[in-house]
């Protein structure tokens, strides 16, 4: 099993303990640059031509010399050969650069370890997966050694599933990946086996975590698939004008014009009965006293006579259709939650369930 630690500049910059170097201009020693630490000491001669970076700690040195980019380290010690025509740092991913030569990219550790040769005319790094382009194809690789086919138009990816287009049909992948979110870090575990759900052959598609929406002749079907293994379990076939998967395992379904959900178990909670719907929330509310996140109730807004409302889980009415709009809001704190407007006035979910001004 391969293991790649994604990691911040605020992360790295919190695990540093060497000296801080900092790039110097040789003044007469004409336009080359050189690197002195903070007592003014000279560590690496004035020697290159340019350099990315103006202040450095514990971290790889992008310097230029005779128009090309390389690679060195904190004491001078070249990295990777200084011959490509770009070399640059990703800002998220900060052990990993891209470098380019002739018109390809390609991708190099931290310690100037070729990962994906140049012969790609696109790279893009995600914490999903990394996507990669020839020509106006793409295709992707999770653990750098283990690579898709280059031959699909677009690719989506969600959690431990990647959605694959060619041309107007939509295929399925599950990925032997495992992921713990943090704010623009990511340690990936993986095998990096690709393993082919489906070919490409539904008309559209939508993912949420494990559940999965496809369209073929304009019907909807709605499966659940396994991010351990990949194993797949048919929750409703065929069935539905419309699907959209939200979030805990629920879905907004629309059949001859009339609107509801599903669960998780593809079972409609309150029938089809509503004019338009919007997906499941679970709302939440931060209490500073205690320091955390309390969860109130999982809603979802639904329309009917022009009127919003909003039912629970089990289909249940908790607030009667009375608004005239409802909004799905995010924000760090409070997670994903709904305000509901009526006339100039504004109004979110008490913690007694009760929609109430703000």
């Amino acid at each position: 099993m391969s293991t790649f630690n994604f990691t911040n500049n605020e992360e790295q910059t919190n695990n540093n303990t060497t000296t801080k170097l900092i790039c110097d201009f040789g003044g007469e020693h004409g336009d080359k640059v050189g690197f002195k630490n903070e007592n003014g000491e000279l560590v690496i001669p004035y020697k290159y031509d340019d350099a990315m970076q103006y202040e450095v700690k514990n971290e790889p040195i992008v310097v230029k010399l005779n128009n090309k980019w390389g690679l060195i380290d904190a004491k001078g010690n070249i990295l990777c050969d200084i011959k490509y025509d770009k070399l640059c740092q990703d800002y998220r991913f900060t052990n990993y650069f891209y470098i380019k030569l002739n018109g390809k990219t390609g991708l190099i550790t931290d310690t100037g370890e070729v990962i994906l040769p140049m012969i790609y005319d696109n790279i893009d790094m995600d914490f999903e997966l990394t996507k990669l382009r020839i020509g106006d194809k793409w295709g992707y690789t999770l653990n750098f050694t283990d690579i898709s086919e280059i031959k699909y138009d677009e690719i989506k990816a969600d959690a431990g599933l990647v959605s694959v287009r060619v041309g107007d049909k939509w295929g399925l992948h599950h990925t032997s990946r495992h992921a713990s979110y943090l704010k623009y870090s990511c340690d990936i575990e993986n095998d990096g086996k690709i393993n082919e759900l489906f070919e490409c052959k539904y008309d559209d598609i939508n993912t949420r975590f494990r559940y999965v929406a496809l369209k073929l002749n304009n019907k909807w079907s709605y499966i659940n698939v396994s991010l351990e293994d990949g194993s797949m379990h048919v929750l409703c076939d065929h069935k539905y004008d419309y699907m959209l998967c939200t979030f805990s395992g629920f879905a907004i379904v629309m059949l001859d014009n009339k609107w509801g959900h599903i669960n998780s178990e593809g079972k409609e909670i309150c029938g089809l009965k509503y004019d338009d719907a919007y997906g499941f929330v679970q709302q939440m509310e931060y209490d500073i006293i205690n320091d955390c996140q309390i969860d109130y109730l999982n809603i979802a807004g639904v329309c009917i006579n022009g009127k919003w409302g909003f039912i629970d889980e089990n289909g249940n009415e908790v607030c009667k259709p009375m608004f005239d709009e409802i909004k799905i809001w995010h924000s760090e704190m409070d997670g994903y939650f709904y305000e509901a407007y009526l006339g100039n006035k504004t109004y979110s979910l008490s913690k007694t369930g009760v929609f109430v001004e703000k």
